[in-house]
């Protein structure tokens, strides 16, 4: 069905228009609050990076506690001016199918199909500021492009050589695109992630999110950008590009526990993205012990946002992946004993409706090495208490109560509470 579909729509690569349409703003998916994502790259994910093998630890990745899936672009990658031996993933060389090395466009159905019989959402990449310099575009409609002053197709940044920047101002680019969108929404798709968002233009994304959503509501639309404008004008959720490295200094032993809270405490009410690293990034456990990676872990999963789990992060893999080679991931190296205290905090972010679609407040007074504050709801309250330090710290709790934690069987008196080193306490009143 989908090969089908992709030849009709390759008739819009020869400039058809779409309806303009209004542009207006449409609400974000009720799912959103709720979502924890998943991040693979297939290429790297199992030693054979294809999607049926990636299909076979579905069962795996829903049991860690996630409901999301977010999958880097697994199309066919740009042979000329490659990097490395494979290419990046955001060279693509055809928007309408799956790289022969990971699979077909039956295997993506297949993974769809198994993800969503799971309970699982799937959220891929789109790379719409550019292509690889051997997509048939840059010869069917070279006037999609930018140049440069010789004019000849330029790359949209010196160091991004192996790709072609497209013209997206123009708005038979946008058609194209947009075309490109609907094809994987139709496919099934529940949302897309939007590469370098803030290097195209507003009004583009505008039309994007007007024309998907209008027949796709409940899609999700991730931007990879901090910028306001485009996350209130365009997009349903956006990056927290502080947060991952706050909470590492913070665990080196920089700064105070509060400036960390300031930070999750001060967006303004804006849905973030809030990760500890991703294929952009160093892994966290590089510099991270397993005390503090633990810690890490309860600092992501307790803060407003959606959260975001690398493939690896959960059992403390340090190895950072190759964009450009094959190097699949050694799940036997790290701390595999990680992944059982991730799937605690997810189970409880999944029972605990304040974790997910709480208030946040502060708990005052407290040590400067000790993260306490308070998620809350009209019906329910959460007290997160994370000691960031190697020493006991005194948590000062203003309600005379008895507190049962959430993650074990223990109870705790209400006033002064010991919180050992590197330890998260999550305390319901009830």
């Amino acid at each position: 069905m989908l090969k089908l579909f992709a030849v009709a729509l390759s008739a819009l690569a020869t400039g058809m228009a779409l309806g303009q349409g209004t542009i207006r703003q449409l609400p974000p998916p009720a799912w959103m609050a709720d979502a924890s994502i998943y991040q693979i790259f297939v290429r790297n994910f199992t030693p054979e990076g294809t999607l049926k093998a990636a299909t076979a630890r579905l069962e795996s990745v829903r049991d860690l506690g996630v409901n999301t899936v977010y999958l880097l672009p697994f199309h066919p990658t740009g042979q000329q001016q490659r990097k490395g031996e494979l290419g990046s993933p955001y060279s693509v060389r055809d928007y309408l199918t799956v790289d022969p090395a990971q699979g077909s466009l039956e295997d993506f159905d297949t993974f769809l199909s198994k993800a969503h019989g799971l309970g699982l959402r799937v959220v891929m990449d789109l790379v719409f500021n550019h292509t690889a310099w051997d997509n048939p575009l840059t010869l069917t409609h070279p006037e999609y492009y930018l140049k440069n002053a010789a004019g000849k197709i330029r790359a949209p940044r010196p160091e991004w050589s192996d790709v072609a920047a497209l013209d997206t101002s123009r708005p038979d680019v946008q058609d194209y695109l947009i075309s490109v969108g609907k094809f994987w929404a139709r496919a099934g798709v529940d949302g897309f992630r939007a590469d370098v968002s803030g290097d195209l233009p507003l009004n583009f994304w505008q039309r994007f999110r007007n024309a998907l959503k209008s027949e796709y509501p409940d899609l999700l639309l991730l931007a990879e950008t901090g910028a306001p404008a485009i996350h209130d004008r365009a997009f349903d959720l956006s990056y927290d590009w502080e947060g991952a490295s706050r909470v590492k200094a913070t665990l080196a032993g920089v700064g105070r526990a509060n400036r960390l809270f300031d930070h999750f405490a001060n967006e303004g009410g804006v849905p973030k993205l809030r990760y500890l690293e991703n294929h952009d990034q160093p892994r966290i456990a590089a510099g991270l012990d397993l005390p503090r990676l633990r810690a890490a872990a309860a600092i992501l999963l307790t803060q407003p946002g959606v959260p975001l789990i690398y493939a690896g992060q959960e059992v403390g893999l340090s190895q950072q992946p190759s964009l450009f080679d094959r190097d699949p991931l050694d799940w036997s190296a790290g701390h595999p004993e990680l992944r059982a205290w991730y799937r605690r905090l997810l189970e409880a972010r999944k029972r605990l409706e304040p974790l997910r679609r709480g208030g946040l407040r502060l708990i005052s007074g407290q040590p400067a090495r000790l993260l306490a504050f308070t998620r809350h709801t009209e019906r329910e309250k959460v007290v997160v208490l994370i000691n960031l330090s190697g020493v006991n710290q005194t948590a000062r709790l203003p309600w005379a109560k008895t507190w049962r934690s959430a993650l074990d069987e223990r109870s705790f008196p209400g006033g002064n509470l010991e919180v050992r080193p590197f330890e998260t306490l999550l305390l319901l009143d009830r």
